[in-house]
């Protein structure tokens, strides 16, 4: 009977584990997206500011 015990207290502590897995998986992705919409946006300033620089040099 103990031992049933904890085998169901070792699943629970899996389960949990298990979940904060997941979470931080999830984390991880929003993150990574984020990071790389940031990184899009500042090319895209770069190439225009470029862009600009290269319209009013050339006249």
């Amino acid at each position: 009977m103990q031992d049933n015990n904890f085998n169901n207290e070792e699943g629970s502590i899996g389960i949990g584990a298990m979940i904060v897995f997941i979470a931080l998986i999830l984390v991880a992705a929003v993150a990574s997206a984020v990071i790389i919409q940031t990184g899009e946006k500042l090319q895209q300033n770069a190439q225009q500011s470029g862009d600009d620089t290269q319209r009013e040099i050339s006249g």
